[in-house]
């Protein structure tokens, strides 16, 4: 068996937003980490920090795992390419959201980095390999110009 670990924080945003609108937002993306076929994101909290009053949507995702023998391997394996086509659903029913969030993964001898991010208005989320560039992704921000949007997909094919 392989190790796996893997960190990610992941802030969904939006200010001005209907009582009404919070709250299917809300019960969308707990039901999609809910329904979601990855063990990972099944499990995955969603802290839901909107408030009614101001009319301010916020949902923080974030997690840290470490196993030192995989109980998940497929899911592991298939975390990052999850949880990109998560944010992009999100992104594509939700555009008035404003997405940031890092992912550091690692399962075995491989190892990956990413920086997700989606503008409010924006019906897709940007997903950049931070690992690639050497950078490790604990610094730098969101508008970077320095990373290229490169895809996820082969890392799911190739690991």
């Amino acid at each position: 068996m392989e190790e796996f670990s893997l960190s990610y924080q992941i802030c969904l945003e939006a200010e001005d937003v209907s009582v009404s609108r919070i709250q299917s937002s809300v019960a969308f993306i707990k039901n999609l980490l809910a329904g979601s076929g990855n063990y990972y994101l099944k499990n995955a909290k969603a802290e839901d920090e909107s408030s009614l009053d101001e009319y301010v949507l916020r949902i923080y995702l974030q997690d840290k795992i470490q196993q030192t023998e995989c109980i998940q391997q497929e899911d592991a394996k298939s975390f990052a390419f999850d949880l990109a086509q998560l944010l992009e659903d999100v992104a594509g029913a939700h555009s008035y959201l404003a997405i940031e969030g890092r992912l550091s993964w690692k399962y075995g001898a491989d190892s990956k980095s990413y920086r997700f991010c989606s503008e409010s208005g924006m019906d897709y989320c940007d997903i950049c390999d931070l690992s690639d560039s050497g950078n490790s992704g604990d610094s730098g921000d969101f508008n970077d110009s320095n990373h290229s949007n490169n895809s996820i997909e082969g890392q799911e094919q190739g690991s």
